[in-house]
C-alpha cells in the first residue's frame, strides 16, 4: 500500500468483507480488499493509494451450531441407609459451535467425572459444573448459551415399614399327604425397606413369600422364609418361621393354623380342608386359590349320630 503519509497513517487494518449469512458450507472466493481505522470504521481511500493487488482470495470454514443435551453420569456409593433417587439440573441443553466433523457424531454432553461422586453421601449433593471442561477440542459454547450448570444430585433416607401378611399367602413347597402342617399364628409381620413414598403405595398381594418342607419330618421347624419384592424394596425380617409337623389323623392342632399336605404338590392351587373342632383351616397357596366348601364331622360328632340312629 502506498500514499500520502497522512492517509496510511489513518489505516489500522485490511480486510475483505464476505457475506456469510445463512451458509452451511465453506466459503471461496475472490473479494476486494477494504481499510478500516483504529475503530473498525471503514476507509474510503479509492483514489488516495494504491495497491499491489485489489483483490485477494479467501477461504472461509463454516463452523456448525448444534443443540447438546446435557447427560449427566453420577459416581460413587451413598452413604448406608440411603439412596441416590436422581439428578436435575438448571440447564439441560447447551449450543456449542465447531467444525461439522467434530460434531456429526454428537448428540448429548457427557459431564462426570469427579464433580458428580456421590460417595457416602447422606444427603442431597449440590454442585456447578463448567461446561466448557467437558467439550471435546475444537468445540466451544456458542453465543449466549450459558456456559456453566447447577446439579443436584438427590439422596432420600431409606425407611423401614412393617406389613401383616396372612400365612395363607405364603407358597408352601415340598408338602406331604403324610403330614399336617399348622402355624403358630394366622398372620405375620414382614419388615420392608425402602423409600417411604414407595413403601405406603406397596400392596401385600405384590409380596411373594415362599417356604420349603421337603424332607422335613414331625416336629417343631423354623424354615427359612423366601421373599420376593418388586424392584425398590428389601426385605428385611424375619428370614425364618416357625411351623408344626404331625402325621395326618392325629390329634387336632387347637388354636393353630392347619395346612393339609397334599402328596407331590405345592401349595399353590390346593384346596383347603377344614381342621378339627378348635382349628382354623387355611389353604396352603398364595392368595389366588379358591376354597372349598366342604364339611368335616368330628369324631363326636360321628358317635351322637350313630347312638340316634
Amino acid at each position: 500500500v502506498t500514499g500520502a503519509e497522512s492517509v496510511i497513517g489513518q489505516i489500522s487494518s485490511a480486510g475483505v468483507e464476505i457475506q456469510a449469512e445463512g451458509a452451511s458450507t465453506d466459503l471461496q472466493g475472490q473479494a476486494e480488499v477494504n481499510f478500516y481505522d483504529a475503530n473498525d470504521n471503514r476507509l474510503e481511500l479509492e483514489n488516495e493509494v494504491s495497491l499491489s493487488m485489489s483483490m485477494v482470495n479467501y477461504d472461509v470454514t463454516v463452523l456448525r451450531v448444534k443443540d447438546l443435551t446435557l447427560d449427566f453420569r453420577v459416581e460413587g456409593e451413598v452413604a448406608a441407609g440411603y439412596r441416590f433417587t436422581g439428578v436435575t439440573s438448571d440447564v439441560q441443553t447447551v449450543s456449542v459451535v465447531g467444525l461439522r466433523s467434530v460434531l456429526s457424531d454428537m448428540t448429548t454432553l457427557v459431564i462426570a467425572g469427579e464433580a458428580l461422586n456421590i460417595e457416602d453421601a447422606g444427603r442431597n449433593v449440590e454442585v456447578t459444573v463448567n461446561l466448557a471442561d467437558y467439550l471435546p477440542d475444537g468445540v466451544s459454547i456458542a453465543g449466549d448459551s450459558p456456559s456453566s450448570a447447577v446439579v443436584t444430585m438427590t439422596v432420600e433416607p431409606l425407611e423401614t415399614m412393617s406389613f401383616t401378611y396372612d400365612v395363607g399367602q405364603i407358597d408352601m413347597l415340598g408338602l406331604s399327604g403324610q403330614y399336617r402342617y399348622a402355624f403358630a399364628d394366622q398372620q405375620m409381620e414382614l419388615r420392608i425397606r425402602g423409600l417411604r413414598e414407595d413403601l405406603d403405595a406397596l400392596d401385600t398381594d405384590e409380596i411373594q413369600a415362599a417356604m420349603d418342607l421337603h424332607g422335613l419330618e414331625p416336629g417343631e421347624h423354623q424354615v427359612n422364609l423366601t421373599v420376593e419384592l418388586p424392584e425398590g424394596f428389601e426385605f428385611v425380617g424375619p428370614a425364618s418361621v416357625m411351623i408344626r409337623i404331625e402325621q395326618a389323623g392325629g390329634p387336632g392342632m387347637a388354636g393353630q393354623t392347619v395346612v393339609p399336605g397334599a402328596a407331590g404338590q405345592t401349595a399353590a392351587g390346593q384346596t383347603a380342608v377344614p381342621a378339627a373342632a378348635g382349628q382354623t383351616a387355611v389353604p396352603a397357596a398364595s392368595s389366588a386359590h379358591e376354597e372349598t366348601g366342604g364339611t368335616e364331622e368330628s369324631a363326636g360328632d360321628s358317635q351322637t349320630e350313630a347312638a340316634q340312629q
